[in-house]
């Protein structure tokens, strides 16, 4: 908790909390889009065994495909069996399409989704694996909510120091003015 809690980038997030959750769920494949909302997207932060970064989404919207459907109506989707080629998972040794693949909202506590988990796994997953990842899910949202929060302080911070230098700037051009008119009135 307290490696996760230390982090201040989305990036960073994402890989650490795939890396650290996905042993405990028992899935071998795990990716994290979080929200842009200057851009109204949802973008890939970082994963856990992904065979092709390549193949990822960069990024998606609420109107696309079965992640946008998740973000959209705050609702978890399963998809038992999933056939389709491009959905790997990849080691040395293994080389297989998933059991089944899970598309989970991140949702804050007033319900807005803030980001979207998608897991896959060779094999079922268990009650307590469940139960561990409903736990796991609002501790995820309130960190995305911090991070963001973060980063908004920063900008604001950056904003002021920019404007308290163009203030700085002013008062030393208005104080050479000032000189300049003393100079001329004697």
């Amino acid at each position: 908790a307290a490696r996760v809690q230390a982090i201040d980038s989305y990036e960073e997030f994402a890989n650490t909390l795939m890396e650290l959750l996905s042993p405990f769920v028992q899935v071998q494949t795990g990716m994290l889009y979080v929200l842009n909302e200057s851009q109204g997207r949802y973008l890939y932060r970082g994963g856990y065994g992904v065979a092709d970064h390549a193949a990822i989404m960069p990024w998606f919207s609420e109107r696309d495909g079965l992640l946008g459907q998740c973000a959209r109506d705050g609702k978890p989707i399963l998809v038992p069996d999933p056939s389709a080629q491009n959905m790997r998972i990849q080691s040395a040794l293994l080389d297989t399409t998933p059991s089944w693949v899970r598309i989970l909202p991140v949702l804050a506590a007033q319900g807005a989704c803030l980001g979207v988990m998608e897991l896959a796994a060779l094999s079922p997953m268990g009650a307590r694996q469940q139960a561990l990842l409903d736990e796991v899910l609002p501790l995820v949202a309130l960190n995305l909510e911090i991070l963001r929060r973060n980063q908004r302080a920063q900008e604001l911070l950056q904003q002021t120091q920019h404007q308290a230098a163009e203030l700085e700037e002013s008062g030393t051009e208005l104080l050479a003015q000032k000189q300049t008119l003393l100079d001329q009135a004697s």
